[in-house]
């Protein structure tokens, strides 16, 4: 890595695995750098308590309070990458399969993801090099999206135990160094896009996706996010290693901010209007598709319109925006066989079958 001394963020390098110990960092090694294009915050947010007793009639004793810790990311999405970690601890679980080198992934969304938490560093590079380092990182939350440049962009939000800077950081240079890109390239654009909706009860999507099923948005975005809070407990230990910090967050409401959304450029049929107004449900299958070893696909089983944007502002086109609340389903729909949670990720790539998780269970 090259050292000027500037400090500017061409210098930092991005990493994250797989926790196994919450508050305990993992160690990074294998393909695991993440080809960041934001990060932060690269400060601990903690609470600073002011000693309100009377008889000072300023401020005398300031003390030290709650951690909150948080860290978030965004990327362009690759076929590839450690990126997928926090995704499918976010969902809920990876199974993997194999078939001449090429694996399969899918999760389908867990009511828990207790005991998923990743690790996270950061090096930057001055005139001495800078670590920052994030021991545990419970995933909140994501967004996949894609429009304006074409490019589908991945956002991802959670909770920390901790911040740890400088040689508080359990990896260092070392470690940093012994990880790697998985894609230098193979970015996920809009015209690897196939979309497809039709009615809850309609038939399978045909192989091809074309048809009276396919609809052509110029842009996608799948949001999803879990309630989990912050977690502070009396858990002070011999060595003061875990004061101020927060436990593993636990879930605590429904998960109600599972949403898809699709804008287009213009209107030309009001079907989706008149499914608003009926409350008709659906079902979609979104698809980004390079070739047989590269695909990425999204399946809601049951989608609810909510209610879509659609107004004259000119003489141009009339763009319009469909929003729709992913649920979970009693019986898959037809061409979903076992599919009845909100949605379905299934990523096909190269990464091996235990990339994505640790092999335990979500309890």
């Amino acid at each position: 890595m090259a050292v000027n001394g500037t400090g500017v963020s061409q210098n930092a390098e991005f990493a994250l695995t797989q926790g196994s110990t919450w508050a305990t960092a993992a160690t990074l090694t294998g393909a695991k750098k993440i080809k960041a294009e934001s990060l932060g915050p690269l400060t601990p947010q903690q609470d600073m308590v002011q000693d309100q007793s009377i008889g000072y009639p300023m401020p005398k004793f300031v003390f030290p309070g709650r951690k909150n810790v948080e860290l978030n990311f965004s990327c362009k999405l690759q076929w590839s990458g450690a990126f997928w970690i926090p995704v499918f601890q976010l969902i809920g679980t990876d199974i993997g399969s194999v078939a001449t080198g090429t694996y399969t992934h899918y999760a389908d969304v867990a009511n828990t993801i207790n005991q998923r938490f990743f690790t996270a560093i950061c090096e930057i590079a001055t005139t001495s090099a800078q670590f920052y380092e994030w021991p545990s990182v419970k995933p909140t939350g994501m967004e996949i999206s894609i429009g304006g440049d074409g490019f589908a962009q991945l956002t991802m939000n959670g909770i920390a135990n901790d911040l740890l800077i400088g040689s508080d950081a359990a990896n260092d240079g070392t470690d940093m160094d012994n990880c790697s890109y998985t894609d230098e390239d193979g970015l996920v654009t809009l015209s690897h896009a196939r979309v497809n909706m039709n009615a809850y009860d309609g038939g399978d999507f045909d192989s091809s996706g074309d048809g009276n099923d396919r609809i052509y948005p110029n842009g996608i975005s799948i949001k999803f996010s879990r309630p989990y809070e912050r977690d502070f407990r009396a858990n002070r230990t011999t060595s003061n290693s875990k004061l101020y910090q927060t436990d593993e967050p636990r879930a605590n409401g429904i998960h109600s901010d599972i949403l898809l959304t699709l804008d287009f450029n213009e209107t030309d049929v009001r079907t989706y209007f008149e499914d608003f107004q009926d409350q008709a449900i659906k079902k979609a299958e979104i698809l980004f598709y390079l070739d047989a070893d590269n695909q990425i696909k999204f399946q809601f089983p049951h989608l609810v319109p909510l209610q879509p944007s659609y107004e004259i502002g000119g003489v141009g086109r009339i763009p319009t925006t469909l929003v729709f609340q992913a649920c979970a389903v009693t019986s898959a729909p037809t061409g979903m066989s076992g599919i009845t949670e909100p949605f379905r990720l299934t990523v096909v790539n190269q990464n091996d079958s235990t990339t994505y998780h640790d092999g335990g269970a979500i309890t």
